[in-house]
């Protein structure tokens, strides 16, 4: 305890310095310069982000432009893209090479893509000290390591890497009313009886309301062994933690990753069959973190960061909730990684240095974060006397204008955020036990695939995962396993062993080189 104080006391320190010794100067006849940067000529900057504005942001985003043009002389427009539309959007507004400036980004969201298709610029450690002074004070050496690719930044990496697993949330009331037993359910794979109950007595509620993600199917996953990813979707899982796999790259065929992969895909056809799950997820936008305050499906599925306000519109419900994290076999899940949460600079701006300038303030600078992360003081929040976050009078999670946990900003640092007075003691606990107990460092999470040696293979295994793997994830494939032979084939015929021998060679030189570091 007494380190993590001494940490956020020297943390504060160095931007309580940042902020006396850097900023705006102007004299009568000479330019106007931030931190010796000239900002005389007035820009607008764009940005984007993933996910849907809330009410008011336009009203919250507003005040953010006025704080720009009072600071860097500029403004700031922002486009956010939908959670069921980004995927297709996103590559599309970068080869654009129009009104780009900045862009989301995580090993999640296309970052090795586009930085392989030479869509991002290329940022030096020396850039962010220089125009992100802030940023560099909170970045370690990993920080750098984890965001490259062959060597080279194409990433702001996130100051704060979310300290999260995924979770599942469950209307205990409910469970409680009709006999499920949920001291029993400590994975996500065991939920059905908890869905039978739903789907028996509560016909305005649908058990489980799935998006067109793939999270579940990758949780579900996870509790065979090791904490099996495909952070790519191209059937080439990366093992941590496991119990019978070494860390590494496998093949979707393995004996044991297929067991995982089959299992996984067989149970949640049954939950489609039973009438647990949407038959449209496929074309579904709608997430359960929507539904599930509303009363329409008894599950929410989410991060355990973005699962705040769920928790607090429950809890304004009086409904009682029970929370399963999303842990390996061994019980851990991987700490994550500074590649989660970054942005990119797209190689078009017009503005790239103004932009990492901004954005150094957008991240790391308390007003502008709390202003973005909480929306208006006294309308959205307020700071209560023990310094913690909470709605006004009359203002709740169901009905704020604001939304406190769902702005897409998921980069600003967290460890200037204030606690929440919302949180439940079960969720403290949670937040906790995950940080002191679950969480467990993977020395190799900062591993990036570089795609430009398997461009062709790695489209075409791609494209036919999309096609033939997604509805196996949703259980909307009648024939599970005779479908997994027909994907077998088809990869093979793609390319699919040439695209999984690179990814294997790529890691392994990359685990090589992290070893020996590490034995210095």
């Amino acid at each position: 305890m007494h380190s993590k104080l001494i940490k956020t006391a020297i943390l504060l320190l160095s931007i309580l310095t940042l902020s006396a010794c850097s900023g705006q100067k102007k004299t009568d006849d000479g330019p106007r310069v931030y931190n010796d940067f000239d900002i005389s000529e007035q820009v607008t900057l764009n940005g984007y982000v993933i996910g849907s504005p809330n009410p008011d942001f336009g009203k919250v985003w507003s005040k953010v432009n006025e704080m720009l043009l009072r600071d860097l002389n500029c403004t700031m427009n922002i486009t956010y893209l939908d959670w069921g539309e980004y995927q297709a959007q996103y590559p599309l507004i970068l080869a654009s090479g129009e009104n780009v400036d900045w862009i989301f980004t995580g090993h999640w969201c296309m970052y090795s893509d586009e930085a392989a298709k030479g869509a991002f610029r290329e940022i030096s450690k020396e850039d962010i000290s220089t125009y992100m002074p802030r940023l560099a004070g909170y970045l370690p050496d990993l920080a750098y390591s984890q965001c490259s690719l062959d060597g080279k930044l194409y990433m702001i990496p996130s100051p704060s890497p979310d300290k999260k697993t995924d979770v599942l949330i469950l209307r205990a009331d409910l469970a409680d009313k009709y006999g499920v037993d949920l001291t029993k359910v400590d994975s996500f794979s065991e939920i059905g009886p908890y869905l039978n109950a739903i789907k028996e007595n509560e016909p305005e509620m649908l058990p489980l309301y799935l998006d067109n993600s793939r999270s579940l199917w990758l949780n579900m996953a996870d509790e065979f062994d090791g904490k099996i990813e495909d952070g790519y979707g191209i059937g080439c899982f990366h093992s941590f933690d496991g119990k019978v796999l070494d860390d590494g790259i496998y093949s979707m065929f393995d004996e044991t990753i297929f067991k995982a992969v089959l299992n996984t895909s067989l149970t949640i056809r049954d939950w489609q069959k039973k009438g647990y799950l949407n038959p449209e997820a496929l074309a579904n936008r709608v997430t359960t973190r929507d539904t599930f305050p509303k009363g329409l499906s008894g599950v929410c599925l989410g991060n355990f960061l973005d699962t705040q306000s769920v928790l607090a519109e429950a809890a304004a419900n009086g409904w009682e909730t029970k929370l399963i994290l999303d842990v390996n076999a061994s019980g851990h899940s991987p700490m994550e990684s500074y590649s989660n949460n970054g942005i990119a600079i797209s190689a078009f701006s017009k503005h790239p240095e103004r932009a990492m300038i901004a954005m150094d303030l957008i991240m790391n600078e308390p007003e502008y974060i709390n202003l973005i992360q909480f929306g208006i003081e006294g309308e959205h929040y307020i700071v209560t006397e023990d310094g913690k976050i909470d709605y006004p009078e009359g203002v709740s999670a169901s009905d704020t204008g604001y939304n406190w946990e769902e702005t897409g900003f998921w980069f600003l640092n967290r460890d200037l955020q204030p606690l929440r007075a919302t949180w439940s003691d079960e969720y403290v606990n949670l937040r906790e036990r995950i940080e002191n107990e679950v969480l467990k460092d993977n020395p190799y999470m900062g591993f990036q695939l570089n795609v430009n040696p398997v461009q062709a293979e790695y489209a075409a295994v791609h494209e036919i995962m999309e096609q033939y793997h997604r509805p196996l994830e949703l259980g909307l494939t009648e024939d599970v396993e005779g479908a997994y032979e027909k994907l077998k084939t088809l990869l093979y015929a793609a390319g699919y062993e040439k695209l999984l021998s690179e990814y294997q060679r790529q890691f392994n030189k990359y685990r090589e080189a992290i070893d020996k570091a590490s034995l210095h």
